[in-house]
């Protein structure tokens, strides 16, 4: 696979003008926003088993962008595209509830007191993860770590635009390398799952 190839066409530009998912995926399907796709595995198994639902998965890992880029070439997934890029800079291009759901399997937990702020969902970057999924939309989100389990649940849970809570390991979702590395670890899985309320 040569990557300038495979970028162009299955790649998104992290800046831009706004995104028309249309015009991207030439359909109108349900969008899912995967922040943080990893080493792109479990991914890939994904949008090979919701071949419905148009999926765009974000990374500044760059083996792990090059995995999705051979995965879509490879099994001819035309409901997949990547952003090699930083997440809250590409949710700039998305209009207002673009999407269905937001997944953040495994995110960076930051757990030194010192560094929390540069968690993702800390420092009113919650607010533009929430902004791009539409009313009765979705946000999943799994984790090894709990304590940034409890930090998530008391920021989502002060929140009256939310609905929802912890919920028992999804068994259609694929293992994602981070999560083998808890497990071996002998870590807890963690997942959440919220709802936007509709107006």
């Amino acid at each position: 696979m040569i990557w300038d190839e495979a970028i162009d066409r299955w790649g998104l530009d992290e800046q831009g003008p706004l995104l028309d998912p249309v015009a991207v995926f030439g359909r109108e399907s349900e969008l899912v926003i995967e922040i943080g796709s990893g080493d792109g595995r479990a991914t890939g198994e994904m949008a090979q088993a919701e071949p419905g639902r148009d999926l765009i998965a974000i990374d500044v890992h760059t083996p792990g962008i090059a995995r999705l880029l051979e995965v879509i070439e490879v099994e001819h997934l035309s409901n997949l595209r990547v952003v090699h890029g930083d997440a809250m800079s590409f949710l700039g291009r998305c209009p207002d509830g673009i999407c269905a759901r937001v997944r953040v399997f495994f995110p960076d937990p930051w757990p030194k007191r010192k560094q929390q702020h540069r968690r993702l969902f800390a420092g009113g970057r919650l607010d533009e993860i929430l902004r791009v999924i539409a009313p009765g939309g979705t946000l999943h989100v799994a984790t090894d770590i709990a304590e940034y389990a409890t930090w998530l649940e008391r920021l989502c849970g002060a929140r009256p635009d939310l609905v929802g809570g912890r919920i028992p390991r999804d068994p259609a979702r694929p293992l994602t390398k981070f999560e083998e590395n808890g497990r071996a670890a002998g870590r807890d899985i963690h997942e959440m799952l919220y709802g936007l309320r509709k107006a």
